[in-house]
């Protein structure tokens, strides 16, 4: 993997990240591909918008298919027939999440199946062998994911237990790993700009590929994880791709852009989409309003992704309404697009040199109401 920072415009930077399958234009937004596909999409469209890299999650694919069925049947890449860059997460926040389904110790999480029951084990060398195995292009290793709301001592322990588990992670993958795959690491410390800053330093120690903040947006005040994101990120190592995992809304990736992030993803843009809400260039658009019943403009007339271009408000508020299951991925599609015109834009205003007008006008717009 080849990381370059083309401009910078304050801490923004426009860069270029080169996987073997890949050219990404940074910064970039991933689209969530958690269980092997993007719901409700299909990867011609995703080609079609130029996206580069999407997001996979290792630990769903180990539940379901199972990951020696990926593997036989050419990794992950042949088995979902999505030919360009994938990186793969570990499954630390699916743990967060499954509330008294796992237990964590120093050595790993063992954990029940929320399909079946079974009982499974990951550590933090399983994982790293785990995404080998799928053939990922970009593996992130197992953490530990601490709520918003914890105190300082479970956000220490899950801190130290995350960068030991990255030392041990980081052995494995050398020992283990092809030249076209690379391995990030993860930082966590809560809303503890300290702690954030001591897991940054210790683990630049390995000089890893590309370096994540986890741990925003699981439950802490906005502006506690915004703060981080903005004196954090200037301290991740300036020659690595820098990663702000779950994170967000346009407004978020804005400000993330803004401190010197390069790589996002969220579930945001598709799972809002299937609840009828869509983001367009002048604020967001909810069609379960019954004012889009008879607007025969598109979502977005400046958007022109493949929906905008043949159909209309009312058309799409119908078949929402009506529980058309098609128009998910129509207006799946139209968020993503959105989301892939955002960040690019910002990166053609970075190397302009103007991006903190370019951000104050295009937030501005989303004012004036659709």
């Amino acid at each position: 993997m080849r990381f370059e920072v083309e401009k910078k415009d304050g801490n923004a930077r426009a860069g270029i990240l080169e996987t073997s399958r890949s050219k990404i234009e940074t910064p970039a937004y991933m689209p969530c591909a958690t269980i092997g596909a993007v719901k409700g999409v299909r990867w011609s469209e995703l080609e079609e918008l130029d996206f580069r890299i999407v997001l996979m999650n290792s630990l769903h694919l180990y539940l379901r298919p199972g990951a020696d069925v990926v593997r036989e049947l050419g990794q992950i890449h042949a088995f979902s027939t999505w030919r360009r860059s994938i990186l793969t997460d570990s499954g630390g926040y699916q743990f967060f999440s499954l509330k008294g389904l796992y237990d964590i110790d120093d050595e790993g999480v063992s954990f029940q199946s929320p399909y079946d029951g079974s009982r499974h084990r990951f550590t933090p060398e399983s994982v790293v062998e785990l995404q080998i195995g799928l053939g990922s292009d970009i593996i992130m290793p197992l953490d530990h994911c601490a709520p918003g709301d914890a105190s300082r001592d479970v956000v220490v322990e899950a801190g130290e237990r995350t960068l030991n588990w990255l030392f041990k992670a980081a052995s494995r993958y050398r020992d283990s790993v092809r030249d076209s795959q690379a391995l990030f690491g993860i930082i966590q410390g809560g809303t503890h700009i300290d702690l954030r800053q001591e897991y940054v330093n210790k683990s630049a120690e390995l000089n890893l590929d590309g370096y994540a903040l986890g741990g925003i947006s699981v439950g802490e005040d906005r502006d506690e994880g915004d703060q981080i994101v903005h004196e954090i990120t200037p301290l991740m190592p300036h020659d690595k791709p820098r990663y702000l995992m779950g994170v967000g809304l346009p407004g978020q990736i804005l400000d993330g852009i803004e401190s010197g992030i390069d790589l996002f993803d969220c579930v945001l843009p598709t799972r809002m989409a299937r609840n009828g809400t869509l983001f367009t260039s002048r604020g967001r658009l909810n069609l379960r309003n019954s004012r889009f019943i008879s607007e025969h403009e598109p979502l977005d007339i400046e958007c022109s992704c493949a929906t905008c271009r043949k159909y209309s408000r009312a058309y799409l508020s119908h078949l929402h309404k009506v529980g058309e299951p098609g128009v998910l991925g129509l207006l799946s599609l139209h968020n993503l697009a959105y989301y892939r015109k955002l960040v690019s834009e910002a990166r053609m205003a970075i190397k302009d040199k103007n991006f903190t007008s370019w951000k104050k006008e295009t937030i501005g717009r989303w004012g004036e109401g659709v």
